[in-house]
């Protein structure tokens, strides 16, 4: 029971792949985009020197294997286009990464307070998070760190060529939260 626990914890904190968009199973991925004639409007097909019109971000064609318009929030790329600065610091992102990072400091404090871990009798059970302070630490705030700052980068998009970022970026900080909120409730079971 106890190597099944550490696997999936160990698991968790790998990036796993997911699809950006599900496709229907018999369509091969070219024909995951409608053909031009059923949303022409939206795919107005520019030659250079033009300006993007309001409201469209400019995604990639897999069909004509060229860049068209689409509506901003149309695809899993193609939210609004931000700085880096805006995208990390803003009233959406930023709660969401104190949050994760409050939960991984409450987390990481009420797992070594428990008498059972002082005393000796037990262990951290995600063994890449180690036995100290210092250890779980060393691990947690850097690994945060990193997931922040590349979620700024997915987020952000291009400005300059209006190229959308991605849609639900808020993902990354609640796996986040999730990690040592489900910490937080296993110590609160553990009687030990």
């Amino acid at each position: 029971m106890r190597k099944i626990v550490i696997f999936l914890l160990v698991a968790s904190l790998l990036p796993w792949p997911a699809r950006a968009q599900s496709a229907p199973a018999q369509l091969p991925p070219a024909a995951a985009d409608p053909p031009p004639q059923v949303d022409a409007p939206k795919r107005e097909l520019l030659y250079g020197g033009e300006t993007i019109r309001r409201g469209m971000v400019w995604r990639a064609d897999s069909q004509r294997n060229q860049w068209v318009q689409t509506e901003a929030n149309s695809c899993e790329f193609c939210g609004r286009p931000m700085s880096w600065k805006q995208a990390a610091f803003d009233k959406q992102a930023l709660p969401l990464w104190l949050v994760a990072a409050g939960l991984a400091v409450a987390d990481t404090e009420y797992t070594l307070s428990r008498p059972c871990i002082k005393n000796g009798t037990c262990t951290e059970w995600n063994p890449l998070l180690g036995k100290s302070r210092a250890q779980q630490y060393g691990v947690r705030m850097p690994a945060l760190a990193l997931a922040w700052a590349a979620t700024a980068w997915l987020r952000k998009g291009d400005d300059k060529k209006n190229i959308g970022g991605m849609r639900r970026w808020y993902l990354f900080p609640m796996v986040y939260m999730g990690m040592p909120a489900a910490g937080l409730a296993a110590n609160a079971i553990r009687t030990r």
